[in-house]
């Protein structure tokens, strides 16, 4: 929620009475917004796909069984 309310108020426009007094800089500035909140989620996906051998590494032998639940031979 704080996030959200964040950008909203970076992504709001000046009103009067309900209305927005300049739609010219209130369309830029959702643009501007709209395109920041996508190369932000673009930098995050490449930091994942980065990040994805490490964390691989770190799981390794999650898929292996218990030895307490494996079935007795």
């Amino acid at each position: 929620e704080f996030i959200a309310a964040q950008i909203a108020r970076l992504a709001g426009a000046a009103t009067a009475g309900g209305q927005v007094l300049d739609p010219h800089a209130s369309l830029l500035t959702s643009l501007s917004m709209f395109q920041w909140i996508g190369w932000a989620g673009v930098a995050f996906g490449g930091a994942f796909l980065l990040a994805a051998p490490f964390a691989r590494r770190w799981a390794h032998g999650v898929d292996d069984p218990l030895p307490e639940l494996a079935p007795a031979e």
